[in-house]
C-alpha cells in the first residue's frame, strides 16, 4: 500500500474484495522521526513512490473497512540492529521485543512503531 495511492487503492480493494474476504498488509509507518532520518540518509534503499503510513491513512482505510484491526511491532526493537552480527544480538532483540509488546500497547505510541500489520 505504501507505493500506492491510498485515495485510489483503497476503494479498488473494497470493490473486489469478497465480502467474507480478508484482506492482510504489512506496511511500513512514517511518524518516527529517527526511521525517517535513517529513510532520508538511505534513499537508495527506496523507490521514489514509498509513502509510510501516517495516522490520516489509517482513518481512510478505516473509513472504508470500519473492521479495521492494527498491530504494530518494532519500536524498541530497532536499537539492536547495530548488534547484527555479535553474539549480543539474540538476548538483546529478545529484551527489547518484550519491552516493545509493553510499549505498543499504549495507542499514542503505536504510530512511531516501524512497521503496522493491517487486517481488514
Amino acid at each position: 500500500l505504501h507505493h500506492l495511492d491510498l485515495n485510489q487503492a483503497i476503494p479498488q480493494i473494497r470493490r473486489v474484495l469478497k465480502p467474507s474476504g480478508t484482506a492482510l498488509f504489512l506496511e511500513p509507518m512514517g511518524c518516527n522521526p529517527l526511521i525517517n532520518a535513517w529513510r532520508r540518509l538511505t534513499p537508495n534503499l527506496r523507490t521514489v513512490d514509498e509513502h509510510p503510513l501516517l495516522p490520516d491513512d489509517l482513518e481512510l482505510i478505516r473509513s472504508h473497512f470500519p473492521t479495521l484491526h492494527s498491530r504494530y511491532f518494532c519500536l524498541a526493537a530497532l536499537a539492536a540492529a547495530p548488534f547484527l552480527n555479535t553474539p549480543m544480538f539474540q538476548p538483546l532483540l529478545a529484551t527489547l521485543q518484550r519491552l516493545d509488546r509493553t510499549l505498543l500497547s499504549i495507542p499514542q505510541i503505536q504510530p512511531f512503531s516501524w512497521i503496522v500489520v493491517m487486517k481488514f
